[in-house]
C-alpha cells in the first residue's frame, strides 16, 4: 500500500542476507506482482485484516464456479457445465487455497483464476467467432503471467495446436493469435523493463534464481519425475487417480468438437511436463568424477544414485578403515553433509573430501 512499485519483503532490511532463498530479500521480485496488488487494493478499500486479505481469493473462487459451468456447457452441454461447477465448489484443495491452509495460496489461486479465464475466453472465441474475445484472451493471459510468469502463456500453446489441427500453416492465418499475444506482451513487458531498470541487481538475481528450478529442487519441491502424479490425490481427492483416465475417455466421446479435445489434452500434458522439468532434481545433475564414491544418501535412494551417476553410492558415512581403504585406491569421497551427525575427525582433516550441502532427492 505504501509503495506499490517498490516491492519489498523486508521493508526495513536491518539484516544483510544473500539472495539464496525466495524469502531472503529486501526488494522482492521472486513472483510477479499482480496478486499482491490485489491484496493491497483490498487493504486500502476495506482496511488491513485477515478477512480483507482473503477477499481476492473469495471473489476468484466464486467466479471460477461460473467459468467452470460455462466451459463445460460450451464443450459438451449444460449438465456437464453444472457438474463442473459442482466439482469446483466441492474441491477441498481450492477451499484450502482460499482460506490459507495451503502454501502459496494467494499466488496459486490467482494464477488458477486468470489461466482459467484465458482458456474459457479462448473456447468462447472458438465457438462464437466474435473478435473481441481475441483481446480478452490476451488480457487474461497477461494477468496470469503477472501472477506466475511464463506458464500464463498456456492458452497460446493450445491455440497453436488448434491451428495445426486445422491445417493452418500460413502466417496470415495466425493473425488473431498474434494480435492476442501482442496484447499479452504489452501487459507483461513494462513491469519486466521497470524492474530491470529500477532494481537491476535484484531483478537479475531473481531471474537467475527462477532458472535454477530447472536444475535444482527449490522451495521444498524435490522429488522424483512423478512428483505431481504422486500428489494427484492431495490436490484432486483420493479417487482422482482412478477417475482421470475414464474422464478423458468420456470427454472424447461426448465433446462437441474433437479438435478442442486434443487442444485441452495437449495443454494438460504440457503443464505437467513443464512443472516436472522445473521442479525435479535428479542425481545426474551432480556431475561427479568417475572415480567418486558417494556416501550418506538417505533411505534407499543410493540405488537411484548409482543408476543416474554410474558410481557407487551408500547410505552411511564411511568408517575410518573404509576411508583409508578408499584413499589407498585413489577414489574421490563425496558426502552429503548430515544435518544432525558430526563429521568424523578423519574426514574433517582431509581437504580432498567433498561435501554436498544441497537438498537432494530423498535427502531430508
Amino acid at each position: 500500500m505504501k509503495h506499490p512499485l517498490l516491492p519489498t519483503l523486508y521493508d526495513d532490511p536491518i539484516v544483510t542476507m544473500d539472495y539464496d532463498r525466495w524469502d531472503r530479500s529486501h526488494i522482492w521480485l521472486h513472483k510477479q506482482p499482480l496478486f499482491l496488488w490485489q491484496i493491497a487494493l483490498c487493504f486500502k478499500l476495506f482496511g488491513v485484516s485477515e478477512f480483507s486479505l482473503r477477499i481476492p481469493n473469495i471473489i476468484s473462487g466464486v467466479i471460477l464456479i461460473y467459468i467452470g459451468y460455462r466451459t463445460g456447457k460450451l464443450l459438451v452441454n449444460s449438465r456437464v457445465g453444472y457438474l463442473t461447477g459442482i466439482f469446483i465448489i466441492s474441491t477441498y484443495y481450492i477451499f484450502e487455497l482460499i482460506t490459507g491452509r495451503q502454501a502459496v495460496d494467494h499466488n496459486d489461486l490467482s494464477f488458477l483464476f486468470y489461466i482459467s479465464l484465458s482458456i474459457w475466453s479462448f473456447i468462447e472465441y472458438y465457438y462464437s467467432g466474435k473478435k473481441y474475445w481475441i483481446f480478452i484472451i490476451g488480457l487474461f493471459s497477461g494477468m496470469a503471467i503477472l501472477c506466475k510468469w511464463l506458464v500464463g502463456l498456456l492458452v497460446y500453446f493450445g491455440w497453436f495446436v488448434l491451428k495445426l489441427l486445422q491445417k493452418k500453416f500460413r502466417i496470415g492465418m495466425y493473425k488473431d493469435l498474434i494480435i492476442s499475444l501482442s496484447l499479452t506482451l504489452l501487459i507483461v513487458i513494462p513491469w519486466q523493463i521497470y524492474t530491470f531498470l529500477t532494481f537491476p541487481d535484484e531483478a537479475t538475481q531473481a531471474y537467475q534464481f527462477n532458472l535454477l528450478h530447472f536444475t535444482k529442487a527449490l522451495d521444498g519441491h524435490n522429488g522424483t519425475v512423478w512428483y505431481y502424479l504422486e500428489h494427484f490425490s492431495t490436490i484432486y481427492g483420493k479417487l482422482a487417480p482412478f477417475l482421470i483416465i475414464p474422464a478423458f475417455i468420456v470427454l472424447y466421446n461426448r465433446i462437441k468438437d474433437k479438435k478442442l479435445y486434443y487442444v485441452l489434452l495437449g495443454m494438460v500434458m504440457i503443464v505437467y511436463l513443464f512443472f516436472t522439468a522445473a521442479s525435479t532434481k535428479i542425481f545426474n545433475s551432480l556431475d561427479l568424477p568417475e572415480n567418486s564414491v558417494l556416501f550418506n544418501v538417505k533411505g534407499r535412494h543410493y540405488v537411484e544414485a548409482m543408476f543416474y551417476t554410474g558410481i557407487p553410492a551408500y547410505n552411511f558415512i564411511p568408517s575410518e578403515d573404509q576411508y583409508l581403504d578408499l584413499k589407498a585406491k585413489g577414489r574421490k569421497i563425496i558426502i552429503f553433509r548430515p544435518h544432525n551427525i558430526e563429521i568424523p575427525e578423519y574426514l574433517r582433516d582431509d581437504s580432498n573430501v567433498r561435501y554436498i550441502d544441497e537438498e537432494l532427492l530423498g535427502y531430508h
